[in-house]
């Protein structure tokens, strides 16, 4: 389970009331800091629980790292698109650090590079 701060929690509010009131196309803008990453693996957590698929993507290998690791940390198995390389890399990263590997190739979440 994911655990938001009182901001956070409130952006999540937010966005969920701008896409109900019919928004298509919603930006939300953070600092460095602001734990952006945590924001989209709560709301990627939101959309895996119903089975909808999720496309995510990076434009530099290091982030889509960062994205994958944080998938990891909060158990949302995920695939990876990107090199086999940077694959292997990111795979070692899980295990080094929660001791299993989160990606999964069943799975309807995806994080890739356009690198």
């Amino acid at each position: 389970m994911i655990q938001l701060r009182d901001y956070q929690s409130k952006v999540i509010s937010d966005l969920s009331m701008s896409i109900k009131k019919g928004s298509k196309s919603v930006m939300v803008v953070a600092p460095t800091g602001a734990g952006k990453t945590v924001l989209i693996s709560k709301l990627i957590e939101g959309a895996a629980k119903k089975n909808n698929g999720v496309l995510l993507v990076a434009h530099r290998s290091e982030l889509v790292e960062q994205l994958s690791l944080t998938m990891a940390k909060y158990h949302i198995n995920h695939r990876l698109i990107t090199s086999g390389n940077s694959a292997a890399q990111i795979k070692m990263s899980h295990y080094k650090q929660y001791g299993r590997v989160a990606v999964d190739p069943y799975s309807n979440v995806y994080i890739g590079s356009v690198q």
